[in-house]
């Protein structure tokens, strides 16, 4: 499920909030080779994923952005769940 919302002020600086939840199951080798016998559970993640945007346009050919994103995945398997922050800065350059 993903919701994102964009709100422009002005015709040159636009704003944008991204929410992104997800569940993942992972069934395990699909040949039987790895999961065989072993008597591991099906791997179960939660993907919880926030960010906001400000994206700035000075010229028509150009755009630059600054992205703020927080992420947390739980799971159902030890020692694979994360937590993690991420600042972005962008320019994109168009002719």
């Amino acid at each position: 499920i993903t919701l994102n919302p964009v709100w422009y002020p002005t015709s040159k600086i636009s704003l944008s909030a991204k929410y992104d939840w997800a569940r993942r199951r992972y069934e395990g080798d699909p040949f039987g080779v790895l999961g065989a016998g072993t008597g591991l559970s099906v791997r179960k993640d939660r993907l919880n994923t926030a960010s906001v945007t400000a994206t700035y346009l000075p010229l028509r050919s150009l755009q630059l952005s600054l992205t703020l994103q927080r992420e947390r995945r739980t799971s159902s398997r030890e020692f694979v769940d994360y937590d993690d922050n991420l600042a972005s800065v962008s320019a994109q350059f168009t002719f």
